[in-house]
């Protein structure tokens, strides 16, 4: 800066409506005026003063006669020979005549112009920096180590607790609840003792509702803190949606296993299903007879044969033992198994078999790792919000970035996009459609924007990212836009890949319920399902005073046709049989169930027998009509099918299984009486009631 003596003005010098009569020579080199241009040319000091300016002088002026001072400063804009103004800033001496009329004025004056820029870049600079805080979402708080609150800024998506009072200086304690008060201001006093920034998560009510928020605690200095103040509720909301879903899942796994046998309880192998020995690609006379950990599952490390010992020993001693185990199978294929043994008790509390049962979950361990993964990865980016900024100003027509905003549009740190520019970073169709449509109506009305959309970056990355913004008006007419920008794309790619993860968890838990409750190879209702919905149906049929009606139906002279045409053929026979019997049970809360072997039942809740015997003469019929071929049949030479038929009314002690009992027992009658007919059984009669099969 420069300081140097311009002008000595004598008699009227501020009286602003005088000529000039002297002014020093250097006004030449500063002003661009020759002296006799100002002097000899008549000019009055107001023709040389910024008319924005003139008013505030001459009211100064007068003011400082008016009180007879002594002198008086004063800044104000002077006009340049070459049009321009510079800012100066002028002392003045004003002398008086004895009756107190001023007689002279002595004027020094100093060049202000570059320190006046800098002031006025300031003041830009801190009202676009305030423009950026108030655009972040969070809520900001400046505290001390009291906790009495120094500023705040809220980005309008965290409601604070309380009312706010900008007008006087508030404590912590009218700004959060009582009981979150202590942590808050132990977490400020540790941010301020150890420098550390302090992040913690916690619940808070607000209006009624449960919220839950998320601060993170900065030291500014010895004494301040500054608190940023997040809203985390839909994430919470999201994780614990998530982990409700993968509760369930859990709990469809626990009721299916895939791989069963039977062992001694010395862990001698009796018998092993078809699914345990098709993955370990054996026969059964391969495993059968010999040590379970000997077998080829088990081969796969000594520690995990060891492991096994231990927990035969265990479950001899009848303990249940369930642990997670990787096993082998054919071809070297590794998988993880969810493994048990299940101890089974005689009469005298004996140990004598133990049940090995385990099921494949390879897939979900490998999904739970990849929801973690993904969980954390989605935690890690929220907390890690790069928030850049930016300005357009509409009368120039261009944009400034500042440094995060163009590493996020991956440009250099000179580039300086147009407006047009920058909205081309958008690609065609919906993005860039909606950026200009929250453009044009910021311009128009003044309505910031938040949109979540994708940019194509100078290197051709396509990014997600977070735009916010708003207009700034001048006498009606939009003058700047500015705002916030934030990379989000890894956040929305994890919110994306979590979305699948949870659709493929839902399609699991179908398909599981499914196969938890389907006979594989008739595909009606297993025993399973049928004991679940007698329980229940019991239960209704209890509190409701109504009455249960069934039927136990079994394919006569089964074992003879699977003996003479095949295990295959027997295997369609009872599809087919399973197919007729599903087309005669069709009313709603009927069911129809795989009992075992060729046994089949059907359930007819608040039914009479005699629709039960309706049901029965269907299927007699149909079954006479399909004319299935059974040559060693001592009844037909066809398929026939013998019924049981019970009916109860279950009192407040009686239990499901006297219905099966009763009619498993009126079955058994039928079979006695020839077969190819139905018994009936109830307890509301004096006897039993015999029906004699309709001729074929």
């Amino acid at each position: 800066r420069r300081s140097r003596k311009i002008a000595q003005f004598l008699d009227g010098f501020l009286a602003l409506t005088l000529p000039v009569e002297y002014i020093s020579p250097n006004v030449e080199a500063e002003l661009g005026y020759k002296p006799s241009e100002l002097v000899e040319g008549n000019v009055t000091f107001a023709w040389l003063i910024h008319p924005d300016d003139l008013d505030s002088i001459q009211a100064a002026t007068a003011i400082a006669v008016a009180a007879q001072r002594p002198c008086m400063d004063t800044k104000y804009r002077l006009r340049h020979a070459n049009g321009t103004y510079c800012w100066m800033a002028e002392f003045t001496r004003i002398i008086y005549a004895p009756d107190g009329t001023a007689t002279k004025f002595l004027g020094y004056i100093q060049d202000i112009t570059e320190r006046k820029q800098t002031e006025l870049a300031l003041q830009k600079s801190k009202a676009t920096k305030q423009a950026m805080l108030e655009a972040i979402p969070d809520l900001l708080i400046r505290l001390d180590r009291q906790g009495t609150r120094l500023d705040l800024i809220s980005g309008g998506e965290v409601t604070p607790y309380g009312d706010i009072d900008l007008q006087r200086q508030q404590t912590i304690y009218e700004l959060l609840p009582p009981e979150l008060v202590d942590q808050r201001l132990q977490l400020i006093r540790q941010a301020l003792d150890t420098g550390e920034r302090q992040i913690y998560e916690y619940q808070i009510e607000l209006n009624g509702d449960t919220h839950y928020e998320e601060a993170r605690i900065v030291s500014l200095n010895q004494n301040e803190a500054l608190v940023m103040v997040r809203d985390i509720t839909d994430r919470v909301a999201a994780e614990l949606a998530l982990r409700d879903s993968q509760q369930r899942f859990q709990a469809i796994f626990d009721q299916m296993y895939q791989f069963m046998g039977l062992l001694t309880p010395e862990g001698i192998l009796l018998e092993a299903n078809q699914a345990a020995l098709a993955f370990g690609g054996f026969r059964r006379e391969d495993v059968v007879g010999h040590p379970f950990w000997e077998a080829g599952w088990w081969t796969i490390s000594p520690e995990t044969q060891a492991q096994l010992r231990q927990a035969i020993a265990a479950a001899r001693q009848g303990e249940f033992v369930r642990y997670e185990v990787m096993v082998q199978g054919a071809n070297q294929q590794v998988i993880t198994i969810d493994f048990s043994l299940r101890p089974v008790f005689d009469d005298q509390g004996q140990v004598v078999l133990l049940i090995p049962e385990g099921r494949d979950i390879t897939q979900r361990k490998q999904m739970e790792e990849e929801l973690e993964r993904t969980k954390i990865f989605l935690e890690q980016t929220n907390t890690v919000a790069q928030v850049g900024g930016w300005e357009a100003d509409l009368h120039q027509g261009v944009v400034h970035w500042t440094p995060i905003t163009q590493d996020i549009h991956e440009v250099g740190a000179d580039f300086e996009p147009t407006l047009e520019e920058a909205i081309n970073f958008y690609p065609a169709g919906v993005n860039r459609q909606r950026i200009t449509t929250a453009l044009e109506q910021a311009r128009q009305t003044g309505q910031p924007w938040d949109e979540k959309l994708q940019i194509v970056t100078a290197k051709g990355n396509l990014r997600w990212v977070r735009a916010l913004g708003q207009a700034e008006f001048v006498e009606g007419t939009c003058v700047r836009l500015y705002g916030a920008f934030q990379d989000i794309d890894a956040q929305m790619q994890s919110e994306i890949r979590l979305q699948e993860l949870t659709r493929s968890l839902q399609r699991a838990n179908e398909e599981l319920n499914h196969i938890a409750t389907t006979d594989a190879l008739t595909q009606v209702a297993n025993r399973r399902y049928f004991d679940q919905v007698l329980a229940q149906e019991w239960a209704r049929a209890q509190r409701n005073g109504t009455e249960l009606t069934l039927i136990i139906c079994d394919v006569d002279y089964f074992k003879p046709y699977n003996d003479h045409y095949g295990h295959p053929a027997g295997d369609l026979c009872l599809q087919q049989v399973a197919q007729l019997l599903r087309s005669n049970v069709q009313r709603r809360g009927d069911v129809l169930a795989r009992y075992g072997g060729e046994e089949f039942v059907v359930l007819l809740p608040q039914s009479a027998i005699a629709e039960a015997m309706v049901v029965v003469d269907r299927i007699r019929r149909d079954l006479a009509q399909a004319r299935l071929p059974h040559e060693f049949s001592a009844v037909a030479d066809r398929i026939t099918v013998s019924f049981g038929i019970a009916r109860y009314a279950p009192q407040a002690q009686s239990l499901p299984g006297e219905l099966v009992a009763d009619a498993d027992a009126a079955l058994y009658k039928a079979k006695l009486a020839g077969r190819d007919r139905y018994h009936i059984s109830t307890r509301d009669q004096d006897g039993d009631l015999d029906q004699a099969p309709k001729q074929s």
